[in-house]
């Protein structure tokens, strides 16, 4: 009977994923009113029968009464998420809020497979998240903080890096955390927010070319300090936000075509001066040629979606784990293997 379950769950998982991402479509043909009111509903519906099928096929195949207490509590945030920012964004968007929720729903799911500790500390780092998230609009309101405290924020921002540069834990050649009560912390991802908040400052009722120059010289010691603790990946979408933001702030493409321009030469320049750049641009290329070694995890990653085949092994039922660094790096490729190929799909397509 668990067999049946579980095998039957896959194809109708399938069946909500394809079904979801063919009501996200809908929208994009209707005013903002009743007409799109059912496809929230039924999105609503598809998230939910995905998320309750994964974890019910989990505990089936682990027979761990965690992961129902964890669903319980997934379900929870999932809808305190979804209702929260409705009530205090309410011009967001229902579809692109749904996504998110999705996504969130499908890397629970993941996590929670692979490692069920780290998946309860991504809980709560999700929670706190939440709270943030729900107070920024309140204190830009009430505090005006991007006017008003502009270089503060780009300086708190700054010394957060400095700090990582400084005092970071290496990992892989690049400093990327450091660690706070048992908690790693990857303060990257928070300066992304100050950052957006400081560029949005400088550029608010100024765009004049002084003023522009002016915030990408403080903008490139953000990438630079990144640069330095050869988190190469964040400098990337440092700087092309940056770009995306002058854009919008000024509407004049020659900015945006300009920053591509000095972008490109810096990225030469970068494949040149660091080493294991050359050597993961060489192994994206052909991971084959060094399978035991450099290539291991990207052919891990590639045995894992052809194992996993077009409608997946199933939950708890995939080597997942044998991909190094695979809650990391290569969510996806798990994914794959146990969901399916056209689940995955399906992600990419929403």
């Amino acid at each position: 009977m668990n067999y049946i379950i579980t095998e039957f769950s896959k194809y109708i998982m399938v069946l909500a994923i394809f079904s979801y991402v063919i009501e996200s479509i809908w929208p994009l043909f209707f005013k903002r009113g009743d007409n799109t009111v059912g496809v929230y509903i039924r999105q609503y519906i598809y998230m939910g029968l995905v998320h309750t099928l994964s974890m019910i096929s989990l505990y089936i195949t682990t027979q761990n009464p965690k992961f129902l207490t964890l669903f319980l509590l997934q379900c929870v945030s999932i809808f305190a998420v979804n209702r929260l920012t409705i009530l205090i964004y309410e011009r967001a968007s229902r579809i692109l809020l749904n996504h998110m929720c999705f996504l969130l729903i499908i890397g629970y799911v993941e996590l929670s497979r692979l490692n069920y500790d780290k998946a309860v500390r991504q809980f709560f780092i999700i929670c706190v998240s939440l709270v943030i998230f729900l107070i920024i609009p309140y204190a830009i309101k009430k505090f005006q903080v991007i006017k008003n405290y502009t270089v503060l924020i780009g300086t708190i921002g700054a010394l957060l890096l400095v700090l990582v540069f400084s005092l970071g834990e290496t990992t892989y050649g690049s400093k990327l955390s450091y660690q706070i009560l048992g908690f790693s912390f990857q303060p990257s991802e928070f300066v992304k927010i100050l950052f957006v908040f400081f560029v949005a400052g400088m550029l608010y009722n100024n765009c004049k070319f002084y003023k522009v120059g002016l915030t990408a010289v403080f903008a490139a010691l953000f990438v630079l300090l990144l640069v330095l603790s050869k988190d190469l990946g964040s400098a990337l979408i440092y700087y092309l936000a940056f770009i995306a933001m002058i854009f919008v702030a000024s509407g004049r493409i020659w900015y945006s075509l300009a920053g591509l321009g000095v972008g490109s030469v810096a990225a030469y320049m970068g494949y040149n001066l660091f080493s294991h750049v050359q050597t993961r641009i060489a192994v994206w290329l052909d991971p084959w040629s060094d399978i035991n070694a450099t290539g291991y995890q990207l052919t891990q990653s590639l045995f894992a979606i052809g194992t996993g085949g077009w409608m997946g092994m199933g939950l708890g039922k995939g080597q997942p784990t044998t991909i190094p660094l695979v809650e990391e790096d290569y969510m996806f490729s798990a994914i794959c293997e146990e969901y399916g190929v056209l689940f995955g799909i399906g992600i990419i397509l929403f």
